[in-house]
């Protein structure tokens, strides 16, 4: 029951983030979606050319989680991070993000979110296969400072709670 409640409250927090750009995107692939499949529907006589068009249908519907990704980074809200520091505390149970995010992408960034995920140390081969597959703790914190268009943000991001001195991490910024 409380896996339900995890998802539930990473669906909410992700569908939180959605602007009228990323629905407006939704929108028109799940037209083109449509679209095709109907146009499959109407060629009911000629099978091969009907097999083609739903396959190519379903491919557009199940990509569309990764297209809006793609569109989302690397066109419309992509940013440039410069890290002077990430690290560990040394007496505190905290890490440090020194940073800076120029956005060149092509809308003014509303939000950005910093994420650490502490990895398992990697002595045994069955924990390089977990740390593929996930982290043993992750850490976000939310930034809401506007970023214009071709403009550089300054950032240092203390979060508190951090305990994992000694292993592996990554550090991750991702906006919209």
């Amino acid at each position: 029951m409380n896996s339900i409640h995890e998802v539930k409250k990473h669906f909410l927090a992700i569908a939180g983030q959605l602007g009228a750009i990323e629905i407006a995107l939704f929108v028109g692939i799940f037209v083109i979606f449509v679209l095709i499949f109907i146009l499959g529907v109407a060629w009911r006589a000629n099978k091969p050319a009907r097999s083609v068009l739903f396959l190519l249908s379903f491919l557009i519907l199940f990509s569309t989680p990764f297209v809006l990704s793609y569109l989302m980074q690397e066109k419309i809200y992509k940013i440039q991070t410069t890290y002077y520091q990430a690290k560990p505390m040394q007496y505190a149970d905290g890490f440090l993000v020194d940073m800076d995010i120029t956005n060149i992408g092509k809308r003014s960034i509303k939000q950005c979110i910093v994420r650490i995920e502490v990895f398992h140390n990697q002595n045994r081969w069955i924990d390089k296969l977990k740390n593929m597959l996930w982290a043993q703790e992750s850490f976000v914190y939310h930034l809401t400072q506007k970023i214009p268009v071709h403009h550089t943000q300054h950032f240092i991001v203390m979060i508190d709670g951090y305990g994992f001195k000694h292993k592996p991490y990554k550090v991750g910024t991702s906006c919209s």
